[in-house]
């Protein structure tokens, strides 16, 4: 929603670049210009190049800087959208993750998630009247399952 309205307020282009039967998006077919004349991702740039275009969903005190009694100034860059409230368990659980994937490192990481992936979509298979999925990631099934009511 962010890409559509830099689109919209500055007229930059959109352009969905076409994948191929895994799912998957060679950059190196479609090079995408960034505005420093450095080749990037695909959704990873704009003709506008820069983060300053776009807004956050709500301004908060961690995003901008009162600058009157009746104004404020965005923070530069991805500081704009930054908030003042933190989660202090989110922050303890995403450091118990960090640790956790650093005694796995690398093939057993994706060994875990996989199988953790794949019993959820079996779990979710045997019940009745849902549908479960997996959502692809190139020619892999990735660790994400996805389930709907028949």
């Amino acid at each position: 929603m962010a890409y559509l309205d830099v689109a919209e307020c500055t007229g930059a282009e959109i352009v969905v670049i076409d994948d191929d039967e895994h799912g998957q998006v060679d950059v190196a077919r479609r090079p995408v210009a960034s505005s420093s004349g450095r080749r990037a991702a695909p959704g990873c740039s704009s003709s506008c190049g820069s983060l300053e275009l776009l807004r956050p969903a709500m301004v908060e005190i961690g995003s901008c800087e009162w600058t009157s009694t009746g104004g404020f100034t965005l923070k530069p860059g991805a500081r704009r959208f930054e908030t003042w409230e933190v989660g202090f368990t989110l922050q303890l659980g995403l450091g118990r993750a960090i640790e956790y994937a650093l005694e796995l490192v690398g093939e057993p990481i994706w060994a875990r998630v996989s199988t953790l992936a794949d019993s959820l979509r079996g779990q979710l298979t045997a019940m009745p009247g849902v549908t479960a999925a997996g959502r692809p990631l190139g020619a892999l099934c990735a660790g994400v399952a996805a389930a709907g009511r028949d």
